[in-house]
């Protein structure tokens, strides 16, 4: 196999001889903190995911081959009806008001 010869060589040496494997892990750390470090000194911003505060939510619906529309719909308004419910329900345990 090609990986074999190819990720041997550069696996050895580190499986093998403990300083090795000592001067590789540190300088896993040493990136791994360096990495931080950026965001610490603020010269990247720390950002998981992308600001959206829409009020919306897209439903896959995986239904079986050849359903028809007017099921399709049934299914989507049914999911929709449980999903307003449950909204209703945790609202009202916190003492909430909701008006659709």
């Amino acid at each position: 196999m090609w990986t074999y010869r190819f990720f041997r060589p550069l696996l050895e040496p580190l499986l093998t001889r403990r300083r090795n494997r000592a001067i590789f892990i540190g300088a896993i750390v040493l990136a791994f903190i360096g990495s931080l470090m950026h965001v610490g000194t603020r010269r990247v911003k720390p950002k998981q995911l992308p600001f959206d505060n829409k009020d919306e939510l897209l439903l896959a619906l995986d239904m079986p081959s050849g359903t028809s529309l007017k099921r399709t719909d049934a299914a989507a308004r049914d999911y929709e009806k449980h999903q307003e419910d449950r909204c209703h329900q945790a609202a009202v345990a916190q003492g909430e008001h909701l008006s659709w």
